[in-house]
């Protein structure tokens, strides 16, 4: 008996089926994957107080930020955090120890359905080097 084997079934892709599921599945994953971002901030004269005596001298442009990342709770930017981006900005221009006319901005950015959160603190500026003169003042 000579027994033949049936041709072998190529599966159809089922375009309606595959359509309907991008339709859904595109949403879901933009959702998942896409994230609120709220930036908020201020402008500053000066970081620390500059005496009226002082000798100001600009010593060029500067920045520095920090960033954190929290899962399920946002976290937090303290005092400390701050004074530490302060001190990185100063820190990248020899001898400065101020920053005059700076932004300070602060970064939340939030995915929805996967609780994650970043927030980034960043401050730039001009740093400047402030040595407080002898000269009377009228």
């Amino acid at each position: 008996m000579n027994k033949t084997k049936p041709p072998i079934e190529v599966p159809r892709w089922n375009f309606r089926l595959l359509k309907k599921t991008a339709l859904v599945l595109f949403p879901v994953c933009a959702l998942a994957f896409g994230g609120c971002t709220t930036k908020f901030g201020y402008q500053a004269n000066q970081s620390r107080f500059v005496y009226p005596n002082s000798n100001v001298v600009k010593l060029g442009p500067t920045s520095a930020s920090i960033t954190k990342v929290g899962f399920l709770f946002p976290p937090e930017i303290k005092i400390q955090d701050v004074k530490k981006v302060n001190e990185q900005a100063l820190a990248k221009v020899p001898t400065a120890n101020v920053l005059l006319d700076y932004a300070a901005d602060s970064t939340f950015t939030s995915y929805p359905v996967i609780p994650i959160y970043v927030v980034t603190y960043s401050e730039e500026g001009t740093a400047a080097r402030q040595t407080i003169g002898m000269q009377k003042l009228r």
